[in-house]
């Protein structure tokens, strides 16, 4: 028997995103940026993505599969989480500024 074992990460990157906070409006649902994410292992449309938003006391205000909104203005991080199949992960992050 011949087992492999997946120990790589996907990647996943943000595309067009030049690293500037992006605004986004306080009560409007707001999609995810896009981005490209892919795997040795497992293909793409089996990949996990979740977004995580943390305001700037680390605390967690939003976890969604692909769009969030926020509740008060500030200044935010959104991390983008990856996953595949044998549970290998990789993120990504980025800036919003809520008004």
């Amino acid at each position: 028997t011949i087992t492999v074992t997946d120990n790589e990460a996907p990647t996943i990157t943000l595309n067009d995103y030049k690293g500037s906070a992006i605004n986004v409006t306080v009560g409007v649902e707001t999609p995810m940026i896009a981005y490209t994410a892919s795997d040795n292992y497992t293909s793409t449309e089996k990949l996990e993505i979740w977004l995580f938003v943390y305001n700037e006391r680390g605390v967690c205000v939003s976890a969604e599969k692909d769009k969030f909104t926020l509740s008060k203005a500030g200044k935010y991080t959104v991390y983008v989480y990856c996953m595949d199949e044998a549970g290998n992960t990789a993120y990504v992050t980025y800036e919003v500024k809520a008004k």
